[in-house]
């Protein structure tokens, strides 16, 4: 049996969408990552650096933030343990992105070289089919974040992170709430002082 202790994570999770690797798929999985891992508060992809891999989150979050002219920072959405992150208009397009990915914890993942991302996503049998999955989870979530930063007030974007996000309110820092939620750290303590969710 091959040994793939490094991707083993990925492997478990293909499993939990109804994907089996072949052994070959999980060789050439392993040969094309690496271990990854960030302090909190460190850049794992900069704006200014086109970057050749993509993320899986083992342990850990990780935020997309754009900083603003005034040198404050919105964050646009937080990714999770088991969730497939990176930078589309940097890796894909391999042109300059107008956000960084973000460690707002200490963070654990597996980097996975674009190139080959690139070709199993196209022509991929098992993993393409698993990256693929990825990205279209990926692309839902981010449809859902929009329309509830277009609708919502700071107690439904709260209340939102309650429900379906308990680890991001109970491990990021309340200044990258409030960025996330579009409102100062002021407001946000003001928001919880006053009012929660039951």
């Amino acid at each position: 049996m091959l040994k793939v202790s490094k991707v083993v994570s990925i492997i478990n999770d293909a499993k939990r969408l109804g994907i089996d690797f072949t052994e070959e798929e999980q060789y050439q999985l392993d040969s094309h990552t690496r271990y990854a891992s960030f302090y909190e508060n460190e850049t794992i992809y900069a704006q200014h650096k086109i970057s050749q891999h993509w993320l899986y989150i083992t342990s850990g979050i990780a935020s997309s933030q754009q900083v603003q002219t005034d040198g404050s920072r919105s964050i646009a959405r937080f990714f999770e343990s088991s969730q497939l992150c990176g930078n589309l208009t940097s890796t894909w397009l391999q042109g300059y992105a107008n956000d960084a990915l973000v460690a707002s914890t200490g963070l654990e993942g597996i980097e996975i070289e674009h190139e080959y991302f690139k070709q199993e996503y196209m022509s991929g049998a098992n993993v393409g089919l698993y990256f693929r999955s990825k990205v279209i989870e990926t692309l839902m979530y981010d449809k859902e974040i929009i329309v509830l930063k277009t609708i919502c007030d700071i107690k439904m974007g709260y209340e939102f992170l309650f429900e379906y996000h308990p680890e991001v309110l109970k491990s990021v820092k309340k200044k990258e709430i409030a960025a996330f939620l579009g409102v100062t750290p002021q407001g946000l303590s003001k928001f919880l002082r006053n009012t929660c969710p039951e």
